[in-house]
């Protein structure tokens, strides 16, 4: 659910990037640690390693009463990683006893102290990155340019990221236009940066915090700047149906990719040109570290987005025509609108299915964000027929009576706010369509949000526990 709620943040809770979202002050107060440069720099010094205390409390691994044995390799523990390299010394050791132990607290030492160790050296170069202390930035330099290590590789990719001017997107249209003259139907969503009580929600909240830092460093920043769909007419017959989606953003085409294929299932498809990952009926072709395109085929499909099909979308060449009623359709929509979709129904489609908005032959949604960060929509539905518009009128009245009755039946938690969000609709019969409005407000967003966290928070705390009492025992046979 996590992740659900931050792609939805990273569209519309008034951040550009995902890293946007993450909040230093949170992490480092969870920590008990100060938010100030002195504070972030004493843990990324190498600390000063004891050698003659490592190699005695070694030797005593090998000691002939048993509790001294264990005392060593608690105390080896508690030294952490700087005992690390002698441990790895000692495992090549001539007596069993200490190669063992010495395997034993390895082990240990890197299910309690490494990955916080990691985690800290992670965030405090990152939270370098965001002060406005001109030390914090000379620091920052400073680590770039020391010794290879992963702080100094992420010191760096930081540095990297401030100094690359921001290329100007190809206006909306000139992407729709490189979809196939099928597509019946596009959405496009720019996210756009505001106040939000989505980011301050974010912010608050521990658990998603941690997810959203765990994501950060296995993949890196997405800086998203729009995201386009199309799908064809077969999404509507249920034959060859397809959905297309065209991401403009900054990330890493390596660590992304790596990430789908360790967690998500996919698989590299080897061969020259770009990237191309694939599961099931979905393909995913990353270019460059600017693009990246998902094809979704559906199981009843007769044929499979290729590579070539896909490279010709990029760079715009072949016989591309997007559908000339659609781009009539998105012509009053401001290049700015953070988010619309427009559809049209094909000829071939059994109406009926569509009841009761069967009487309905285009749709048009958009959207707004207000300086309050409220988002308010407009749909309007075109009729077939003109007379048809008040029959689309009445399919929309009774549709939203409906919804509203179900609601209020739910005793859930989350019911009443769906009801609230409902009784902001409001229905009107224009000269030549159906108008439906609605306002999300920032309120409604928030509460929202403060429902995930608590469910979010529950349930990741018993699963915390549970860890924590299996690593527990775990590290009572390691050592023992």
């Amino acid at each position: 659910m996590a992740s659900i709620l931050f792609y939805f943040a990273l569209l519309f809770g008034g951040e550009t990037s995902l890293s946007g979202y993450l909040s230093p002050q949170q992490y480092w107060e969870t920590r008990e640690l100060a938010f100030e440069v002195d504070a972030l720099s004493a843990l990324l010094v190498v600390p000063q390693v004891d050698t003659d205390k490592i190699e005695k409390q070694i030797a005593a691994l090998g000691a002939d009463l048993y509790e001294d044995r264990n005392a060593a390799s608690q105390t080896l523990v508690d030294i952490g990683q700087p005992a690390a390299p002698y441990l790895e010394k000692a495992l090549r050791s001539s007596d069993p006893e200490v190669a063992q132990r010495a395997k034993n607290v390895l082990k240990a030492m890197g299910t309690e102290n490494a990955e916080a160790d990691e985690l800290d050296a992670w965030m405090a170069v990152y939270s370098l990155s965001r002060m406005e202390d001109p030390r914090a930035k000379e620091l920052l330099k400073k680590i770039a340019n020391g010794q290879e290590s992963e702080p100094q590789k992420q010191a760096r990719g930081l540095l990297k990221s401030k100094t690359m001017p921001a290329e100007p997107l190809p206006t909306n249209l000139q992407i729709l236009s490189r979809f196939t003259e099928n597509t019946v139907g596009v959405a496009q969503l720019r996210p756009q940066k505001f106040s939000s009580p989505v980011s301050s929600s974010v912010a608050r909240s521990h658990s998603m915090q941690m997810s959203l830092i765990s994501f950060l460093r296995e993949v890196g920043d997405l800086g998203l700047h729009r995201v386009s769909v199309g799908v064809n007419e077969g999404f509507f017959t249920q034959e060859n149906a397809r959905i297309t989606v065209w991401v403009e953003m900054d990330y890493s085409r390596e660590k992304l990719s790596n990430w789908l294929i360790t967690h998500h299932h996919f698989k590299e498809n080897k061969q020259d040109g770009p990237l191309v990952l694939k599961h099931r009926t979905m393909t995913l072709v990353m270019p460059n570290d600017q693009t990246l395109l998902g094809f979704l085929d559906f199981k009843k499909s007769n044929t499979v987005i290729t590579v070539s099909e896909a490279m010709r979308m990029v760079e715009g060449r072949g016989a591309l025509s997007f559908a000339e009623p659609l781009s009539q359709l998105l012509s009053p929509v401001p290049e700015s609108s953070p988010f619309y979709a427009v559809v049209m129904i094909p000829e071939a489609f059994d109406e009926s299915k569509l009841d009761p908005f069967s009487a309905v032959g285009r749709a048009l949604l958009q959207g707004a964000i207000s300086e309050k960060g409220e988002l308010s929509t407009t749909l309007q539905l075109f009729a077939l027929k003109p007379e048809k518009n008040v029959e689309v009128e009445a399919a929309a009245q009774s549709q939203i009576a409906e919804v509203k009755a179900l609601l209020l039946n739910d005793a859930g938690e989350d019911a009443q706010l769906f009801v609230n969000l409902v009784n902001t609709l409001r229905i009107s019969e224009a000269e030549n369509y159906t108008l439906v409005e609605a306002l999300i407000t920032s309120e409604f967003v928030e509460q929202i949000m403060q429902l995930h966290h608590r469910m979010a928070d529950s349930r990741r705390g018993m699963m915390n526990r549970q860890r924590q009492k299996h690593k527990q025992n775990n590290n009572r046979m390691i050592l023992h």
